[in-house]
């Protein structure tokens, strides 16, 4: 039997970790905003000369913040210096002041841009826009604006000094519970893979990123790290493997071996069956003996007979020997 599903994304916090290095690829991030971003927002964006940028945050005399993963992405037809700065945070846990860590990252972040860019007051900065993805089992609960977080009523004054920052929010798994994930889509597989309901459904994402890397063969960096995920979610359901971590290899032996789990799955319900047939056959033929002894027995007593453990049989049998009266007979030891 498969154990809890257990995801990986616990472990995401330095910048070698597998999620990094997978947004850290163009074509991943073009898949996210194109395939799970508002259509307005990536409507002029120039995906052909986007550029990585260094996501370390220093505060004024505080500590090194280390950030997530930061993509510069031009937009067509703008002026060389109008760009849109596209902030990917990776989040496993629900964390209900997720839009003032986004909005201190955000500050720290056009901090940097002022001081390594020696920015003048002729320029501005650049349009800047948090996304997090989340890959949590339970469905995200957190406020996604600055002013939810706020205790002000609707209309007082005071707003017009309040921050009303947030983040865009990708959920991952009630994503792929919904359905309809775009097609072609190396972000959608991600989430597929990520979240299976049960093996069936591993060995079906399986084969189709074997598909797609067959037609993608030049992406081979890209392929060794879903190979890599797909390891871990074979694992997560109790499906070792030994051999290459290639998606090639990997569909065949996992055919083969959840093949092996449903038959184990259908010897463990022969077996339960077989089980529950010797209760049923304990109990009829207990109440048969007592109805030959005592007659038509009354219903109480036939429930507490069906109801009863393969101990308590037992021991009413047992005693059906030398008991005198019924009460007495099934009278708890």
């Amino acid at each position: 039997m498969p154990r809890e599903r257990k995801y990986r994304w616990g472990r995401v916090g330095g910048s070698d970790s597998v999620y990094h290095r997978l947004f850290s690829h163009p074509l991943m991030v073009v898949h996210l905003v194109q395939g799970f971003l508002p259509e307005a927002l990536t409507l002029g964006l120039d995906f052909d000369r986007m550029a990585p940028l260094p996501a370390k945050y220093y505060g004024r005399g505080g500590p090194r913040r280390d950030g997530d993963v930061i993509w510069r992405i031009p937009l067509a037809g703008g002026a060389g210096s109008l760009y849109l700065h596209l902030m990917v945070g990776f989040q496993s846990k629900v964390y209900w002041w997720m839009p003032v860590r986004t909005d201190v990252c955000t500050g720290l972040h056009r901090q940097g841009i002022i001081a390594y860019e020696r920015l003048t007051r002729e320029d501005r900065l650049p349009a800047v826009v948090p996304v997090v993805l989340y890959n949590g089992a339970a469905g995200w609960t957190a406020p996604t604006a600055t002013e939810d977080l706020i205790a002000l009523p609707a209309g007082s004054p005071l707003w017009r000094w309040q921050p009303r920052g947030g983040y865009y929010l990708v959920d991952m798994g009630t994503l792929t519970a919904a359905g309809a994930l775009p097609s072609d889509n190396l972000a959608s597989l991600l989430f597929r893979l990520e979240h299976p309901k049960n093996a069936e459904e591993l060995q079906d994402v399986l084969e189709a990123i074997a598909t797609w890397f067959q037609g993608n063969s030049a992406l081979e960096e890209l392929r060794a790290l879903f190979a890599e995920l797909a390891k871990g979610a074979i694992e997560a359901f109790d499906l070792t493997l030994a051999g290459p971590e290639y998606l090639m290899e990997m569909r065949p032996m996992l055919a083969e071996r959840v093949e092996q789990w449903k038959e184990d799955l259908r010897e463990e319900g022969r077996k339960e069956g077989r089980k529950e047939g010797r209760e049923e056959g304990r109990e009829e033929l207990l109440l048969t003996l007592l109805q030959a002894r005592f007659g038509t027995l009354p219903e109480p007593v036939v429930r507490r007979v069906e109801d009863a453990t393969a101990e308590q049989l037992k021991a009413w049998a047992v005693r059906l020997v030398n008991g005198d009266r019924l009460d007495d007979l099934l009278a708890v030891q």
